[in-house]
């Protein structure tokens, strides 16, 4: 996508958490760009988080800079998403379009150069788990063809859990995991800040959903909501039609 209006005197701020401030970029896209500030002295971000995001920030051509937030007056507040009500808003990414009166878009807002891999890419975070998703079979099904993106407790834990070996693959920051997820055909995760980068690409992908927080719930094709037993059949269809695409 080009962008010929993009105005750099407007600027945001966000304070996290990361998969906050990559749904968060769908608003500034609609809204033309300009300058992201972020704030990381919260409970929701460290320090070094700022040094993981800013260079997938720097990507998008509509972010014309990316700055640490040190009180500076700034024209959209990103962080009034808070005070929406859960159940006011379609799904978590409407709910940063509501305090300004914005019309709801939530058209692909990332762009990276794709990195294959692996042709599946799965995350998992330590919380936002369904305890039905079949993380085994899954992994046993699919071991040869699956890299894992995160962090290096994620990955154990999960092989733990299932004890199938299957690959990790190391990542610095967000634009080199929203690399390798481009370079993919298909994403497997649950509600996380790779998830969140999955969506931002629009790329195809398997949510293992939350049935007690169902946030990101996107209406749109080439993704796979699971969230109960009963969906494995259908997930399995729509993990090898995109393999085969």
């Amino acid at each position: 996508m080009l962008y010929h209006n993009i105005n750099s005197s407007v600027t945001y701020k966000h304070s996290g958490e990361l998969g906050d401030i990559i749904i968060s970029l769908a608003f500034v896209q609609a809204r033309g760009g300009g300058c992201f500030g972020i704030n990381t002295d919260n409970k929701f971000l460290t320090y070094n988080d700022f040094d993981i995001l800013v260079d997938l920030l720097k990507r998008q051509q509509y972010i014309t800079k990316a700055f640490r937030w040190a009180g500076e007056e700034v024209n959209y507040d990103l962080d009034l998403f808070r005070n929406i009500p859960k159940d006011s808003a379609t799904n978590i990414c409407h709910r940063f379009f509501l305090p300004f009166d914005i019309p709801y878009s939530d058209l692909k807002w990332l762009d990276v150069d794709p990195n294959p891999v692996k042709e599946i890419v799965i995350a998992r975070s330590l919380r936002n788990h369904n305890p039905s998703f079949p993380w085994t079979a899954l992994l046993h099904d699919h071991r040869k063809e699956v890299c894992f993106l995160g962090l290096k407790e994620e990955y154990k834990k999960l092989r733990i859990e299932t004890q199938v070996t299957f690959d990790y693959f190391p990542t610095n920051n967000l634009l080199q995991a929203a690399q390798v997820i481009a370079g993919s055909k298909v994403f497997v995760g649950n509600q996380s800040c790779l998830y969140a980068i999955a969506e931002g690409l629009k790329h195809p992908l398997v949510q293992e959903s939350n049935p007690r927080n169902l946030l990101c719930v996107f209406d749109r094709p080439s993704v796979y909501y699971f969230t109960r037993s009963d969906d494995e059949i259908e997930m399995n269809k729509f993990i090898n039609t995109n393999l085969i695409a």
